[in-house]
Formats: C-alpha cells, sequence, structure tokens
C-alpha cells in the first residue's frame, strides 16, 4: 500500500477506503447476526479498522494538499471506536496526529487547536497504558512548537528543557531500544479476535497474552528523537545552555547530526528531520 502511494496517491486512498468498508461492513455483519449489536465484541476486525486508518492518517500528513474534512473525519472516526473499546493509547495517538495535522496547516487559530489535541491527550495521563516513550515526547514536541510559533522565548526555553527531561528519562527504558522505530499500541483483546491475527499478521498486528494484542507502529529511534529536537526546533536552541552542561551529553552530537540543516535548509539532513517528523506514527 505505500509503494502505491508513492506511485499514485490517489489509487493508495481508494485502495484504503476499500479495505476499510470491507471491515466495517463486516463488523455490522456480525453484529446483526451472530451478536448482540451493543456488544464490544461486535468489533472482530477493530484491529484492521485501526491499521488501515493509521496508514491513511500518515498519507494524509504526508499529503501537501490534503483537504482537512477528510483527514480530521478518519482521525476522529478512530478515537470514537477506541473510545467505545476503551483503547485509551489510541484516542491518545488519534488526538496528537491531529494536532500534527493543524501544526502542518498552519491556520490563524493553529496553535488554539494544537493545545486542544494535547488536552484531549492529556485526559489519559493516569492510564499506565498510554505511558509510551514516544508519545510523551511527541507531546513535549508539540507544545513545544505551540511556543516557538507564538514566539515566547521564556515559554519555549521551559518547553525545550522538559523535552530533554522526558528524553532523559526514557533514555533507559528497555522497551525502547536505541535503534527501533517500533511502536506497540496495547489493544483490548475479545474471546473472538484470534482467528484475524496470528503470527503471520505479526509485523502489522502482534498477538499479545490473555488480555491484550498490540498494533504495531512506526515511530522514531532515540536517535532520532534527539535529532529531532535539535533538527526541526534548533533555531531556538542557546548554544551557552548546552555548553554549560545543562543539557544532556547527547544532545550535542545529535546537534553535529543535523548540523547541516541550520545553515542549509535544504539539505539532506534537514528534509530527513522533516520526513521524520511528517512521516512518524503508520502502521509498519
Amino acid at each position: 500500500m505505500k509503494v502505491l502511494f508513492r506511485r499514485n496517491t490517489r489509487a493508495a486512498h481508494i485502495a484504503l477506503d476499500a479495505h476499510i468498508a470491507d471491515c466495517v461492513a463486516y463488523v455490522l455483519e456480525m453484529g446483526k447476526s451472530r451478536i448482540n449489536a451493543n456488544s464490544p465484541e461486535r468489533y472482530k476486525q477493530v484491529y484492521w479498522i485501526y491499521a488501515f486508518r493509521f496508514l491513511k492518517a500518515s498519507f494524509y500528513l504526508q499529503t501537501a494538499n490534503a483537504t482537512e474534512a477528510h483527514t480530521l473525519e478518519n482521525l476522529r472516526s478512530i478515537a470514537v471506536l477506541a473510545t467505545q473499546r476503551e483503547d485509551n493509547v489510541v484516542c491518545v495517538l488519534a488526538s496528537l496526529l491531529e494536532g500534527m495535522f493543524h501544526l502542518k496547516a498552519g491556520r490563524d487559530d493553529t496553535i488554539v487547536r494544537v493545545q486542544t489535541c494535547i488536552a484531549q491527550a492529556s485526559k489519559y495521563q493516569l492510564d499506565a497504558s498510554i505511558h509510551i516513550p514516544q508519545l510523551a515526547i511527541l507531546t513535549h514536541l508539540l507544545d513545544l512548537a505551540c511556543s516557538m510559533s507564538q514566539k515566547e522565548p521564556e515559554a519555549t526555553s521551559a518547553k525545550l528543557k522538559a523535552l530533554q527531561k522526558c528524553m532523559d528519562e526514557f533514555r533507559e527504558t528497555p522497551a525502547w531500544s536505541g535503534s527501533s522505530s517500533e511502536l506497540l499500541l496495547p489493544l483490548h483483546k475479545h474471546s473472538i479476535s484470534s482467528s484475524t491475527i496470528c503470527g503471520d499478521t505479526a509485523a502489522v498486528v502482534r498477538p499479545g497474552n490473555a488480555e491484550l494484542d498490540y498494533l504495531v507502529m512506526k515511530s522514531f529511534t532515540k536517535a532520532e528523537a534527539y535529532a529531532l529536537g535539535y533538527g526541526v526546533f534548533a533555531p531556538t536552541l542557546n548554544k551557552t545552555l548546552i555548553l554549560s552542561g545543562t543539557l544532556s551529553p547527547d544532545w550535542p552530537c545529535c546537534l553535529d547530526t543535523v548540523a547541516p540543516s541550520r545553515t542549509n535548509p535544504g539539505s539532506k539532513h534537514s528534509t530527513r528531520c522533516q520526513l521524520v517528523w511528517i512521516s512518524m506514527f503508520s502502521p509498519c
């Protein structure tokens, strides 16, 4: 599907819509025939609805002239389904991706919209299942971007320090290895869902334990996370702050990695940072 998107964007969207329609039709059929329509078990194909809709969201984020109505409808459809099933981590990611879209759109009320999305994601902060490094870092990145857009030096500096602190806290997290870009979203398992996933689907939907299965998403590595902090937000950095030792020793190394993008916005390093920022978080 990703190959098709690179060759023919419209054809990829049509194919995805067909897959989503098939999943929804199957869900409705199951709800009407064998399972009570009000039962959460009727969502037998929910994993694949998530997967296809998140892939569709990543396509919208990579499309220069993506229609706002279609993009938001897709993300909010994910959130509605996730809310019904109490897959809170999916709700959080959907809200953050919506924030990324608003940030990319750059409208007059962008800051208000992005902050609303951050607030929506923050509603679930007491749920341990959402405490995932990549989601926490993305939240900080969006918040920092808002302060940059508002040209608030003090707020930007404070949020930059908060981002660095967040990254340092997750530095030794075993579940997030240095070279891994894999993000596992825990999904509540239902008794009839086992027939739709197996070892062969593990690259997209991975069987878990008795209570959970996992949606496999592509995210950023630890190195890319630091590079995003310097590559996307490099103009806000204070060299004195870096040299003083206030920031993590890993940050100057990442600064060297993306240094060409500071003086040459069109360089391959700058392009890489922008691509990671825009295309992150899509099904593998």
